[in-house]
C-alpha cells in the first residue's frame, strides 16, 4: 500500500501513541501544541498534542491529562523521557488515571525511575480514565 504510506508522508500524519497498553513509552519530546478533539459524545476536549519520536519513528499522542500536561511542561525539547499511564483505585472503586513520567533511563529500568516533579500527579477530571484518540 505505497499510496497509502505516501499520503500519510505527504500530510505529516504520524501513528498516535497510546498509553492503555499500560506499558512504558520511551519517547523523545520534539515539540508540542494546545489542540482539541472531539469525544465519542461529542463534546469538545481541549488539551495538548505531542509530536515525538520512538523507536526512531515520528510520533504523536494527544492528551487532556492536567497532570500529564504538567509533568511534560518541566520538559525541553529532545529530552528523552518514559511515560507510563497507571490506574490508581480511588474513592468508592473510581478509577483514577496517573503517569509516571522519567528521564535518563530505558523503559526496562522502570524499578529505580526517579520522578519528575514533587508530588504526585493525578487526573480527577471527569474525562474517561483512558487517554482519548
Amino acid at each position: 500500500m505505497e499510496n497509502s504510506k505516501q499520503f500519510l508522508k505527504t500530510n505529516n500524519i504520524f501513528p498516535r501513541i497510546s498509553f492503555k497498553d499500560k506499558q512504558a513509552h520511551r519517547v523523545k519530546l520534539l515539540n508540542d501544541k494546545i489542540d482539541s478533539i472531539t469525544d465519542q459524545s461529542g463534546k469538545m476536549i481541549e488539551g495538548v498534542k505531542y509530536f515525538v519520536e520512538e523507536g526512531g519513528a515520528k510520533k504523536t499522542f494527544f492528551t487532556s491529562s492536567v497532570a500529564l500536561i504538567s509533568k511534560l511542561s518541566e520538559c525541553k525539547e529532545n529530552d528523552v523521557v518514559n511515560i507510563q499511564i497507571k490506574y490508581i483505585k480511588g474513592n468508592g472503586g473510581k478509577l483514577i488515571t496517573s503517569y509516571d513520567v522519567w528521564a535518563g533511563l530505558a523503559a526496562n529500568q522502570a524499578e529505580n525511575k526517579p520522578q519528575m516533579g514533587d508530588t504526585p500527579m493525578i487526573d480527577d477530571s471527569e474525562i474517561n480514565a483512558e487517554e482519548i484518540f
